[in-house]
């Protein structure tokens, strides 16, 4: 037994249950999903939880590590109250789904990114589409566990950066954001860090190429770099390890998977590979 076919799923490593949580998603016929599926490296179990998020695609996922839960913001579906977009918050203690009400939230959005900063114990949200206008929204939020601050940086990439991935370096104690900008009709790649207050422009040496949409970036623990992998708009098929330093970053570029929109990656100990296949096939890999 599999999670049924699907694309724009969000997914997570859940580092208290020790298994890889994907939720919702859609499927080739355009249907929405609201089902929840555990992968344990082994086998996939479809989870049975009494309350769940209603059925939507893009929603942004990370693991809080300090409170021992998943938690889920936000995406895109037909119940979505405010244009077809979801401005709600839930957590995933392993078993039950949990909707917060928090005193403060995001705006409804979809294709943005929640990254878990280990240093500051804050979950960072940035760079969504917006409902109705499909603007960039370009604002930084944190959750600590109860509610949502929205962050006044002295430095923030511009509002027309559009969707970016993001992961926490903790060996630098940053999170490293990749996007890319409109300049003079051209996309072009950019690389940024927050460090809990403000946000960098990295501008490294050697970068990614641009890609515009659903390229996947994550943390490996063992060989203590950031990974980019895929994306589209582009004809890249490259896993990239990406070591991020104070000022600068540098690429390197091993064999990989076929080129693909993968939108989430995830790294673990025990599953250091799990992503998303376009619209063909939920998919995880132990090394």
């Amino acid at each position: 037994m599999s999670p049924p076919v699907r694309a724009y799923v969000g997914m997570v490593f859940d580092g208290h249950n020790n298994n890889t949580v994907p939720f919702g998603g859609r499927t080739t016929g355009n249907a929405y999903l609201n089902d929840t599926w555990t992968w344990n490296g082994t086998t996939w179990t479809e989870a049975a939880s009494a309350l769940n998020p209603a059925a939507r695609d893009l929603p942004a996922m990370t693991f809080d590590s300090h409170n021992r839960q998943v938690l889920l913001f936000g995406g895109t579906g037909p119940a979505g109250p405010l244009g077809g977009y979801f401005a709600d918050t839930w957590v995933w203690d392993g078993t039950q789904w949990t909707q917060k009400f928090p005193a403060h939230s995001p705006p409804a959005q979809a294709f943005h990114t929640m990254v878990y900063d280990s240093v500051s114990q804050r979950v960072v949200l940035f760079e969504g589409i917006t409902c109705c206008s499909s603007a960039v929204t370009g604002d930084t939020w944190t959750w600590d566990g109860t509610d949502w601050t929205q962050q006044i940086p002295a430095t923030t990439p511009p509002e027309n950066n559009a969707y970016s991935t993001g992961a926490f370096d903790s060996v630098q104690g940053v999170t490293v954001r990749f996007d890319d900008y409109l300049q003079s009709g051209l996309w072009r790649p950019s690389t940024w860090t927050w460090n809990g207050a403000n946000w960098s422009n990295l501008a490294p040496a050697h970068s990614p190429s641009a890609r515009i949409l659903d390229a996947a970036l994550a943390f490996d623990p063992i060989a203590q770099q950031v990974l980019l992998f895929g994306g589209s708009d582009s004809s890249e098929d490259s896993i990239l390890a990406w070591k991020t330093t104070p000022t600068h970053g540098r690429g390197t570029e091993p064999t990989g998977p076929s080129k693909r929109r993968p939108r989430r990656l995830t790294a673990a100990s025990t599953m250091p590979w799990c992503t998303t296949q376009d619209a063909r096939r939920c998919c995880c890999s132990a090394a």
